[in-house]
């Protein structure tokens, strides 16, 4: 998988353009629909090591659910990598509307991440220590949100733990 995200980040860097594809771009669905179908499909990829424990509600958001499920896979693989010291670690998920704006929260108690790597890991270059180490994720977290109108915050807290962030406009 690793020489695919290295090959598709290349193409995303050189032409950026083809992320605002149309079908990106196109759809409204519900929030809660999309975040427990993106957990079913999920299940065998985080077992024993990442438990997501979704606390949202019904909320419309204008993206696709192809969007937001590839958002937050991303980030939840990323956040399995990054916790592989701390089996069985709880990502609590749970969604908010501000404004015009609907927050999508990821929360956890590990890794405990300073601001410099969470910086680095949203704007990770090609061939940085970064990228070969699992930075991908977030990466391509960003661009998906970014290109339908949205955006990825990650925040290390003080007493430890992560928490991430994505807005994605209200349909």
């Amino acid at each position: 998988v690793l020489p695919l995200n290295r090959i598709a980040l290349g193409v995303v860097l050189e032409h950026p353009d083809l992320l605002s594809d149309v079908g990106m771009k196109a759809g409204t669905c519900d929030l809660d629909t999309t975040v427990q179908m993106t957990l079913l499909n999920a299940r065998y990829l985080l077992r024993g090591r990442v438990e997501p424990v979704w606390k949202g509600g019904p909320m419309g958001v204008g993206v696709s659910s192809e969007t937001i499920g590839q958002i937050l896979l991303n980030l939840l693989i990323f956040l399995r990598s990054a916790m592989e010291a701390t089996p069985h670690e709880v990502i609590r998920i749970t969604n908010r509307q501000e404004g015009a704006k609907v927050i999508l929260q990821l929360e956890t108690d590990a890794p405990d991440l300073s601001g410099v790597a969470l910086e680095r890991l949203l704007s990770v270059k090609e061939g940085s220590e970064l990228s070969q180490n699992g930075g991908f994720g977030p990466f391509f977290a960003r661009i998906a949100a970014e290109c339908v109108g949205g955006s990825v915050f990650m925040q290390s807290r003080p007493q430890g733990g992560l928490i991430i962030e994505v807005a994605l406009p209200v349909a």
